[in-house]
C-alpha cells in the first residue's frame, strides 16, 4: 500500500470554469489516505489529527482576498486560526492569529506600505505569555535602480525590551520580479551564513532551487 496525500477542494458557490477569485467565498482543503487498488490510486479515508495534517478553511471577501482561516479536524466544528484585514488597494495590513480551540489571541501582525504599495514594515508582536515566538520588525529597503532589495530583521531582547538586528537578507530579482537569489547576513559576525538561488522557466514556474550554509 502506497501512502501519500490526496487533497479535496470544496467551494460553497458553483464552479464553472470561468470562476476567478472574486467568486470563490470559501476553500476547503482536506487530506486523504491515497491507496493503490490494482492499477488505479482512489482516496481512502481521512487522514485524522495524529498524522499531523492541516486540514482547513479559509473565506474569503467579495475582491477575493481571504479574511479567515480555520483550523478543521474530523468530526468537530472549525476552529478560528486567523484573521485578515486589508486597506482600501486591497493590501494586508494587520494578521491577528489565535491559539488553536482558545479564540484568544496569540500574536498580532502589522504590515506597512511605501507609496508605491511596496511593503515597508512587517512587525510582529506576541501577546503576553504566548510560549516560544518573540516580538520581531522587519524592514525594507528598495534598490531605486533596480528590483533588488533588502530585509532588516530586529528582535526584542527579553531583559532590556530593546530591539536588536539580528540578521539582513539581500534579494536579487530578474526583470519578471521573481527571485533569484537570497543571501543570509550576520550583522554580529560580519558574515554571510547562508545563500539560497532559484531558477525558473519561460511560464514564471521554479524548477531548480538550491541552499547553501557557511557562504
Amino acid at each position: 500500500r502506497i501512502f501519500s496525500v490526496l487533497l479535496l477542494f470544496i467551494f460553497t458557490n458553483s464552479y464553472s470554469q470561468d470562476v476567478v477569485s472574486s467568486d470563490i467565498k470559501s476553500i476547503e482543503v482536506l487530506q486523504f489516505e491515497l491507496i493503490k487498488k490494482d492499477t488505479e490510486f482512489v482516496k481512502g479515508q481521512r487522514l485524522g489529527i495524529n498524522e499531523y495534517v492541516d486540514d482547513y478553511l479559509s473565506e474569503y471577501n467579495n475582491t477575493g482576498n481571504v479574511i479567515a482561516k480555520y483550523r478543521l479536524f474530523p468530526d468537530t466544528e472549525p476552529i478560528l486560526l486567523a484573521t485578515y484585514e486589508y486597506n482600501k488597494q486591497n493590501l494586508l495590513v494587520k494578521l491577528t492569529s489565535y491559539s488553536v480551540g482558545t479564540k484568544k489571541i496569540s500574536s498580532t501582525t502589522f504590515y506597512v506600505y511605501d507609496n508605491k504599495n511596496r511593503i515597508s514594515e512587517e512587525k510582529f508582536i506576541t501577546e503576553p505569555n504566548t510560549v516560544g515566538f518573540v516580538n520581531t520588525i522587519e524592514t525594507y529597503k528598495y534598490n531605486t535602480s533596480n528590483k533588488d532589495y533588502e530585509c532588516s530583521r530586529y528582535v526584542q531582547n527579553e531583559e532590556n525590551r530593546e530591539f536588536e538586528l539580528r540578521s539582513i537578507r539581500f534579494f536579487k530579482l530578474d526583470d519578471k520580479g521573481n527571485i533569484l537569489q537570497q543571501l543570509y547576513y550576520d550583522p554580529a559576525k560580519k558574515e554571510n551564513y547562508q545563500e539560497g538561488n532559484d531558477k525558473f522557466n519561460s511560464e514564471n514556474k521554479i524548477i531548480e532551487s538550491q541552499v547553501k550554509d557557511d557562504v
